[in-house]
C-alpha cells in the first residue's frame, strides 16, 4: 500500500513542478516547492521507519515537519526486537517464564546449573549463610 501512494505522490509532485501551477511565493521560492519537499521527506522518513516497526503517522508527522532531522534519525533507527517471554529448561524441555529460577518440573536450578535437590534453598531473611 505504500509503494501505491509513494508512485501516486511522486506522480503528481512530477506533474506539479512542471507546470509551476502555485504561483505564491515565499523569498522567492514557491510555496508548493517547499510543500513538495516537506511531503518528500515526510513519505521518505516514514516509509523507512515503518520497515523498522515505527509507528507511520508519527513519522510523516515528523519527517513533515522537521524532515531534514527526522530523515537520519529513521535511517539509523534500529529494528525493535522482541524479548522472548519465556525460556526452556535444558533437562526438561519445560517453558518457564524467564524470571525463573528453579524449574518447576525436574528442579533445575538455573542459577547453580544443577537439578535435583543438590541446591539449598536461600535462608529466610536476617539470617547469615552457614556451610
Amino acid at each position: 500500500m505504500f509503494e501505491a501512494i509513494s508512485k501516486s505522490f511522486l506522480s503528481f509532485v512530477a506533474l506539479m513542478l512542471e507546470r509551476e501551477t502555485m504561483g505564491i511565493s515565499f523569498d522567492g521560492t514557491s510555496i508548493f516547492r517547499l510543500l513538495t519537499i516537506a511531503l518528500t521527506l515526510a513519505f521518505l522518513t516514514a516509509g523507512i521507519a515503518r520497515n523498522k516497526g515505527g509507528s507511520f503517522l508519527k513519522w510523516f508527522l515528523a519527517g513533515a515537519l522537521v524532515g531534514i532531522i527526522a530523515l537520519p534519525i529513521a535511517i539509523f533507527k534500529r529494528e525493535k526486537v522482541a524479548s522472548p517471554a519465556q525460556k526452556q529448561c535444558p533437562k526438561c524441555a519445560e517453558q518457564l517464564p524467564m524470571q525463573a529460577v528453579v524449574c518447576d518440573a525436574c528442579d533445575y536450578n538455573f542459577l547453580s546449573m544443577t537439578a535435583g535437590n543438590q541446591h539449598k534453598p536461600m535462608p529466610p531473611h536476617g539470617e547469615h549463610l552457614t556451610q
